[in-house]
């Protein structure tokens, strides 16, 4: 919306409570998202996707067929926010070949995805699926 520094402020706001609730509970994967995500908007890529990646470890889908892929739709909309298009797309195409919430007219419309949009993998991956969803 053109307002960058509220924004960035509202972020930083952000990661200062996502941090002090993982002190509060270190294994719990849903503030190690809340954290991923504040740090993907700051700009602070690795930690971002280290965030995500621990969040995706303390509940994969492999032993949370319910909730583990929503930590790995976090773990994409990291990559996808912090440019790694391609391991984005690779997360997003596994999400979208099985049961779930993330559908295509989401990628179209989510604006977390909204620098993959001219990438010509993404595109590939939305006709890919269309048809599924």
């Amino acid at each position: 919306l053109g307002q960058a520094e509220e924004a960035r402020a509202a972020f930083e706001r952000a990661k200062a409570q996502a941090e002090a609730a993982l002190q509060d509970a270190p294994n719990e994967p849903s503030r190690h998202k809340l954290l991923a995500r504040a740090l993907a908007h700051l700009g602070e890529k690795q930690a971002a996707i280290a965030e995500a990646k621990r969040a995706v470890a303390l509940r994969p889908e492999s032993r949370d067929a319910f909730e583990g892929p929503g930590y790995t739709a976090t773990l994409a909309e990291v990559y996808a926010v912090t440019g790694e298009n391609q391991e984005a797309i690779k997360l997003l195409d596994g999400l979208l070949s099985r049961p779930g919430d993330l559908t295509v007219e989401i990628l179209k419309l989510d604006t977390i995805y909204d620098g993959l949009r001219n990438d010509p993998a993404f595109k590939a991956l939305l006709e890919k699926h269309a048809s599924r969803n």
